[in-house]
């Protein structure tokens, strides 16, 4: 198997396959600043390029969808390319295209306007002074605008947003405006290859840095999630995309995020057309069975993918930028905990020994160090069972964690499912 992994989020799957006996080829992109990324070293047999082994693969996956689309275009014609068509792609990176197709698949959508500038936007804001929410579109390669991405409290705070980013000369693409729907966030996901649909799953994504949903937004601090048998959010808002998905040979996770409003009403917000990350981390406690043969399986027009339907937690654990010197010694992974323990940045490195030489020990490669999971029948069972598998590990020099994972879903599961949302999760 070639992994492709383009934010070098992918080690942990690939330890997984190596565990089921697969042969693994990594590649880790090269950042222009940073250089080659040392995820992965020492564990996993790396290559400096992807396209000389395309070949010796059997099966290729891809972690992203913002670097080489054109390239993946291109092999998936030839290839067993588990990852999205270019677009498929574009759902995500084009938001106003993706909302387009949800329109013309017959699903609402919440009032939205393209903008082309900053102060376009502000004086659109002046004509229409409600709460907008601003997302980034039409990115491409990478070149993310990060800072376009802002729920507004009011007219007013997203107005100095605007004026700060036209000071500070931010370039950016097109972006949107999209309303504001007061509501509880849930996602819905689905494994979709050669034009069939394959395990349902529900999301709530935990995206602050603090406890209690304040600070800012980070790619996100944590998940809970629930493979489920029904799903009426997949009934409104994925299934009806079963026709488009196949028309343009989709392949691999498509999930779509949404607020349901206090009347039941279910608004598509945006989508991931991709693996999503925690959420792939997560996912790994859920699946039983062999971790790739399925993805080829499913290509292949068979769903054999063996899941759990307990609920699933997840804590990211991470160092704030320049926080741990690379080569920071991770303590306390072993085989009590290994199952529930996804690396991330982290490669094979050396810890010191009271007793003798240096050992070999996991250490830090990268910020985003790795997610700590734990499955129950109940959101605050798996909590706990996550809990207790970060607390068991133990990096120098602090590193940053959310302990309240879960936590909102105490008020929020019962207020879905007096909607018939939700129906197979309990707190």
């Amino acid at each position: 198997m070639l992994v492709i992994d383009i934010d070098s989020v992918g080690l942990d799957f690939c330890l997984r396959c190596q565990e089921w006996g697969h042969e693994i080829r990594l590649f880790t992109r090269k950042d222009p600043i940073r250089g080659r990324s040392r995820v992965g070293d020492g564990l996993v047999e790396k290559v400096p390029h992807w396209e000389p082994h395309l070949n010796w693969s059997d099966l290729i996956l891809i972690t992203g969808n913002d670097y080489y689309l054109h390239d993946l275009e291109a092999i998936r014609k030839h290839y067993p390319v588990f990852g999205p068509p270019l677009e498929g792609m574009r759902l995500e990176i084009d938001r106003q295209y993706g909302m387009q197709v949800l329109q013309s698949c017959g699903i609402d959508v919440p009032p939205h306007k393209v903008m082309k500038s900053y102060t376009e936007a502000e004086a659109f804001i002046r004509k229409n002074p409600k709460r907008w929410v601003m997302k980034p579109s039409n990115d491409r390669d990478g070149n993310s605008n990060k800072e376009s991405s802002y729920c507004s409290k009011e007219p007013r705070d997203l107005i100095a947003i605007l004026r700060m980013l036209e000071k500070q000369g931010k370039k950016h693409g097109d972006f949107i405006l999209q309303e504001f729907i007061e509501g509880i966030e849930i996602g819905v996901s689905c494994w979709f290859a050669a034009g069939k649909w394959g395990k349902i799953n529900e999301n709530f994504e935990f995206k602050k840095l603090c406890n209690d949903d304040i600070g800012p937004n980070t790619g996100e601090m944590g998940s809970a999630l629930k493979y489920v048998e029904s799903s009426k959010l997949f009934t409104k808002v994925l299934k009806p995309l079963g026709a488009f998905l196949a028309a343009i040979d989709y392949r691999g996770d498509i999930d779509v995020n949404c607020i349901v409003d206090k009347k039941g009403g279910i608004w598509p917000l945006e989508f991931t057309a991709r693996l999503g990350w925690p959420a792939f981390y997560i996912m790994q406690a859920e699946h039983l069975s062999d971790p790739a043969q399925w993805m080829l399986d499913l290509m292949n027009g068979k769903d054999t993918l063996e899941v759990s339907y307990d609920i699933a937690v997840g804590f990211v654990l991470m160092h704030m930028k320049n926080g741990a010197p690379p080569g920071m010694p991770i303590f306390g992974i072993d085989e009590t905990n290994w199952k529930n323990v996804h690396l991330a940045g982290v490669r094979l490195g050396t810890a010191p020994c009271l007793d003798g030489p240096d050992e070999e020990c996991f250490v830090a490669a990268d910020e985003y160090m790795l997610v700590a999971s734990g499955t129950g029948k109940t959101v605050r069972k798996a909590k706990e069972a996550a809990k207790t598998v970060v607390e068991s590990i133990y990096v120098p020099k602090s590193p940053v964690r959310r302990t309240d994972i879960g936590d909102r879903l105490k008020e929020q599961i019962p207020q879905l499912q007096e909607h018939n949302i939700a129906m197979e999760w309990a707190y």
